[in-house]
């Protein structure tokens, strides 16, 4: 009984890894700022010291990791004129600040 049950739960166990890797390799061809990008970066941030490789090597990695896909739109419209754009006051900068995220960036459209 107890074989059986575990290996029922092996089973299990590498089916759902199998699904998981399949749901994030799409998800990294897709969308390049997700969950594979966030991934990578808390890899990143967690290695106490940096391979020894070549720039030739670097840019492979940064390109294949972070290459710019086909879907990616690129702005499109003209900037804005100074005149055109509203004064402001520094409490509507702050209470707009503040609905932002924290430790988020823009994603590839520069906007946050």
């Amino acid at each position: 009984q107890f074989k059986k049950s575990k290996k029922d739960l092996n089973t299990a166990i590498r089916k759902s890894k199998t699904e998981k890797w399949k749901r994030l390799c799409n998800d990294a061809n897709t969308d390049s700022w997700g969950l594979g990008c966030k991934i990578v970066i808390k890899k990143l941030r967690t290695r106490s010291t940096t391979p020894e490789l070549d720039e030739e090597k670097m840019d492979h990695i940064v390109k294949t990791l972070f290459s710019a896909h086909a879907n990616s739109k690129a702005r499109t419209t003209p900037p804005i004129a100074e005149e055109q754009i509203e004064l402001f006051i520094a409490d509507e900068l702050l209470k707009a600040a503040r609905t932002l995220k924290r430790k988020k960036g823009p994603g590839p459209d520069n906007i946050a």
